[in-house]
């Protein structure tokens, strides 16, 4: 008996794992949800989450508040030009952690992590719910199957 709940669970988790590493074939049936081409879908808030109608004109005081937000933004961004530039602050965090020389020492070590967690990982099927359940409704991860829902449950 135990043997076939640990059977069911491996066919569930290569199951869970074929369905995000294999592309979502073009004219393959979708659930209405999971379709960003729906009318319905088309729309999205300024955070990127769809919207089943458009969204209303912001009122005087939401207006007043874009205004001030947009403004800080402007202020950041001349912030950050003068300090340095912005486009590279990952190459930046990458030479001041020396990550090139960590990366050497400890070459392949994240691939085999990666498949170790795919071969044994018990929480495949609970980390594919949570994924699927969390921000469903963003255009990041609209599509159920994608790259970027991926990479998400393989943090």
């Amino acid at each position: 008996m135990k043997e076939d709940l640990e059977t069911l669970l491996v066919l569930e988790r290569a199951n869970i794992i074929a369905k995000y590493t294999q592309a979502h074939p073009a004219g393959s049936p979708r659930d209405p949800w999971e379709d960003a081409e729906l009318s319905r879908c088309r729309l999205t808030d300024h955070h990127g989450f769809r919207q089943e109608k458009e969204m209303p004109s912001p009122s005087p005081h939401e207006a007043k508040q874009l205004l001030q937000e947009t403004r800080r933004a402007d202020n950041w961004e001349k912030m950050l030009q003068s300090w340095g530039h912005y486009q590279v602050r990952g190459q930046l965090w990458a030479l001041l952690l020396d990550t090139e020389k960590v990366k050497s020492t400890k070459r392949g070590v994240y691939e085999k992590v990666k498949e170790q967690a795919q071969l044994f990982s018990r929480d495949i099927r609970q980390i594919d719910l949570d994924v699927n359940r969390t921000f469903q409704n963003h255009v990041m991860f609209q599509d159920r199957y994608g790259v970027r829902r991926w990479a998400t449950a393989r943090a």
